[in-house]
């Protein structure tokens, strides 16, 4: 169709997803590529070019680690706890007071249009950003919920380590993983949590954390210049830098902080929005 349209664009076109440009920009063998930003997605490359996917399939499916999860687990904790159906299992005074600030409501069923006419996906996982300035407050159910994301993300690579070659887990510095999406700037609030589950899992002996420190675009252009045999050498390690080791022969579980006895309860007014 591009080429139907555009006929002088290009002699040949290649389409691939952001999710392959991402690992392609960092890592040439294979690996791990996890995106965790509004939505959701999980990839692994094999040697051999083969994949396996976890996750991807939008919000109405899960997006398990995303901002748009946090958002809704955050807002569901709240219904459930007013409706009585289930208890919170930290309090609501921080989140329920900061769901009604950032949507302009009320009450509940002034949150059904944020739900069905009115609903973005954008705008309604931006709440996580309110969630993370109750993190910076200690508030304890903004802390619980990027644990569970944490461990929701560990998920992820649990599943896809279990199919990697073993020339993958075998390499130097381990299974490589390229962590894409906002989500990952709030890897100090996930790290234990996430850890754990990877450390619980006995999947992986040895994980690289990984971010890009260039444009993903750049991973699109290698990919295509594979498909016209163009050979040149690609500077990887310039792409990329490691951000965490896991090593499971070294790990050692963090003490909990208790937030417990630190709940505050915040006024509506006092909470911040862009």
């Amino acid at each position: 169709m591009i080429q139907e349209k555009y006929p002088n664009a290009a002699k040949a076109i290649f389409v691939s997803s952001d999710t392959m440009g991402s690992l392609k920009t960092a890592l040439d063998t294979g690996g791990i590529v996890l995106i965790a930003g509004t939505g959701s997605n999980g990839l692994l490359i094999q040697p051999d070019r083969t994949i396996a996917r976890c996750g991807g399939w939008g919000h109405f499916m899960g997006d398990e680690g995303s901002a748009m999860w946090i958002a809704v687990r955050a807002c569901k904790y709240v219904f459930d706890h007013l409706d009585d159906l289930a208890q919170s299992p930290k309090p609501i005074n921080y989140v329920w007071p900061a769901m009604r600030h950032y949507f302009n409501a009320t009450c509940t069923d002034d949150m059904l249009p944020h739900f069905y006419k009115n609903f973005n996906k954008t705008t309604f996982a931006k709440f996580t950003k309110e969630i993370v300035i109750g993190c910076e407050k200690k508030d304890p159910l903004c802390l619980h919920l990027l644990k569970e994301n944490g461990r929701m993300l560990a998920k992820h690579i649990i599943a896809l380590a279990k199919k990697a070659h073993n020339e993958l887990k075998l390499a130097h510095g381990g299974l490589k993983v390229v962590c894409v999406g906002s989500v990952w700037k709030s890897w100090d609030l996930m790290k234990n949590a996430f850890l754990d589950e990877i450390h619980e899992s006995k999947a992986v002996d040895e994980l690289s954390m990984i971010r890009l420190t260039v444009s993903a675009a750049l991973g699109a252009c290698y990919l295509a210049t594979e498909q016209i045999n163009w050979v040149f050498t690609k500077p990887y390690e310039k792409n990329m830098e490691v951000f965490y080791r896991y090593k499971r022969e070294n790990y050692v579980k963090p003490l909990e902080d208790s937030t417990e006895s630190n709940v505050v309860f915040v006024p509506c007014s006092d909470v911040k929005k862009d």
